[in-house]
């Protein structure tokens, strides 16, 4: 399997987006952030924020 096969894998995406969120909330616990601006890149970022967004 080729990465970008793996990306098309919805389970696989699930996956990195919750590794994200994980690492994202230690990152921003550790910082002291407790409201954080999300952004991402119009070509395809912004649903990863989106979803990045509402977990935190």
């Amino acid at each position: 399997m080729s990465k970008s096969d793996i990306w098309k894998d919805a389970a696989a995406i699930e996956a990195a987006i919750d590794t994200m969120t994980e690492r994202l909330r230690e990152r921003l616990e550790r910082r002291g952030i407790e409201r954080p601006l999300m952004i991402g890149i119009h070509t395809g970022g912004v649903w990863v924020a989106d979803r990045l967004h509402g977990r935190l």
